[in-house]
């Protein structure tokens, strides 16, 4: 890894490692490390920022991203954060579509106390919002939000 980052003069990076495998950047980061020479890391950390979200089961993968959140943090990797909340071309617990799957005709089950409010983002949105982020100063070492516009 570290000598693939090395020879091609690579100076960002932007991982979309995810679900079981997102342990799996810890390795990517200590490479960066080694490097010395990156000037960003954008780690998988689409959807929520998982220092301000209080999850409630079954989402048990925050911790593994605050693990990778805090390598980086504690090596000073330069690093840019996109929380964008929920993706909406990506399944649910169930690992299906929301618009695979009929409503329930008898009753639904509501995460949390079915207060919190949600909304959803679109997969290419995200792409071009997360190369602004890269090509803005302003965004080294920040955890940058994407919000959409609220209408009321």
């Amino acid at each position: 890894m570290e000598k693939m980052l090395r020879g091609y003069g690579i100076e960002v990076v932007v991982s979309t490692v995810g679900g079981a495998g997102i342990l799996h950047q810890l390795v990517l980061v200590e490479a960066i490390k080694a490097v010395g020479t990156m000037k960003r890391f954008l780690p998988s950390k689409f959807g929520h920022d998982i220092d301000r979200a209080n999850p409630v089961e079954p989402v048990t993968f925050y911790n593994k991203k605050q693990m990778v959140r805090r390598l980086i943090e504690a090596l000073g990797i330069p690093y840019t954060y996109i929380c964008c909340n929920s993706i909406a071309a990506w399944p649910y617990d169930d690992k299906h579509h929301p618009s695979d799957v009929l409503p329930p005709l008898d009753q639904i089950p509501i995460h949390g106390d079915g207060n919190i409010k949600a909304y959803f983002i679109d997969g290419e949105d995200i792409g071009k919002f997360t190369m602004k982020a890269i090509e803005d100063s302003r965004a080294i070492n920040k955890c940058v939000h994407f919000r959409t516009k609220t209408i009321v």
